[in-house]
Order: C-alpha cells, then structure tokens, then sequence
C-alpha cells in the first residue's frame, strides 16, 4: 500500500511543479451523499445528491443528482443505467441545466486486503440552452486498503475523461479532465461510512483559455442499506 501511496504523491507532485505557469488555480469542496443496496441478490440500487462548493469556496456552483439500477452478473462484474441531472451557475449567475443517461461496467477484485475497483463509463449529455446530444467516456479506477485493524482505511483514486466532439463549446474528440483523489475513510459499521481527502481535478479548457486546476476537499457520507 505505500508504494500506492508513494506513486500518487508523485503525481500529486508532478502537478504541484508545473501549476505554477500552466495552470489557473482554483478551490472548491465537493460533498456527496451516497445509498446504495439490493433489491433481490442480483438487482442493485444507488442515488447519490452532490452539492459542488467553487471559485475559491463563494459559493455553490453545481447540483448534481443522480440514480441508477445494477444488474450483478457474477462476483466480480456488474452493470449499471441511469439518469443524472445537474443544475449549473455560470459566472454572470445564470443557471444552465444537463441531463445526462449513463451506461456503466463495474468491476472489483482483491488482492489480500487491496480492493480494486473499475468503473467504466458511458455518458450522453444534454444541455438546456441547446438541442445537442455530446458523448463523454469515464474510466476511473479506485484502490482501499484497510489500516491496520482498525476502522480506518486508504483509499487512492484517477479518473480520466474523453469527450467526443462537441457543437455546444466547439472541443474536438480529446481527454477534457482528470480526477485524482488521495484520502481516508473510516467504517462506523458494515452499513454507514465516511470518506475524505484531497482532490485536484484538472480541466482542460477549449480556445485560448488557461487549463483550470481546481484544489478540492471531498467528502463522501455513504449509506450502504441492508
């Protein structure tokens, strides 16, 4: 688990030395509220509501909603549809609306006590000012490692996004963001646990304007039902 550790200090690092010049800065908090469960062994359920704290922690700039149902395959495999709705301010305080279908594949597996986890998914996007349909492809993989024994645990994450092309800001097919994330979380039982740490999540931006590295402190309370 530390060399896990060790790699994304790095590229927590890596980014730290280059933002200097190449990067505008920015601070949020990102908190999310997470349910999870059954409905029979084979259907799975989540909704997660997060509210997005940015331009230096003003205010709130994004509300994201979300649902979806699980079929589990088998062990290690599951897949995933749902909606997703997101009501976002932009800087002269109008409100632009996305909605948003996504296809998921989830796959998880362990080594001794290392947890991994991959997410791949598939997301068409509407916009309320528009009448476009853009494509974006997610990939994010998650690691957790128990400390000790106790109820804390490591968890060390990346996401990266590709956009296809798209007519709302004219961006070409090319990645758009990547999500890191290096934290903790601590199990107050098998049904309810907290997750917190850090979060750069790099936006590369269309045109003229400067890539944006948005420093954020995120926090998960998840509620896993019975």
């Amino acid at each position: 688990m530390m060399k896990i550790i060790i790699i994304f200090i790095i590229i927590f690092g890596a980014l730290k030395c280059n933002s200097e010049s190449d990067f505008q800065h920015e601070y949020g908090s990102w908190n999310a509220i997470n349910i999870s469960g059954k409905i029979t062994d084979k259907i799975l359920f989540s909704a997660t509501a997060e509210p997005w704290l940015e331009d230096n922690l003003k205010r709130i700039n994004r509300v994201y909603g979300q649902a979806f149902l699980g079929y589990k395959l088998n062990k290690n495999f599951s897949i995933w549809a749902g909606p997703e709705f997101a009501m976002v301010r932009d800087p002269i305080e109008h409100f632009a609306y996305e909605y948003t279908m996504n296809e998921m594949l989830v796959s998880e597996f362990k080594i001794k006590n290392l947890t991994i986890n991959n997410r791949v998914r598939l997301q068409e996007r509407f916009y309320s000012n528009t009448n476009y349909m853009t494509w974006r492809f997610r990939d994010r993989i998650r690691l957790t490692h128990p400390i000790g024994k106790s109820k804390l645990y490591a968890i060390a994450s990346d996401e990266i996004f590709y956009d296809f092309k798209s007519p709302v800001d004219g961006r070409k097919e090319d990645f758009s963001q990547n999500r890191a994330f290096l934290g903790m979380g601590y199990k107050f039982n098998k049904y309810i646990s907290f997750e917190a740490g850090y979060q750069p999540i790099l936006i590369l931006r269309t045109g003229n304007a400067q890539d944006l590295l948005r420093h954020t402190l995120s926090t998960q309370l998840n509620f896993n039902l019975p």
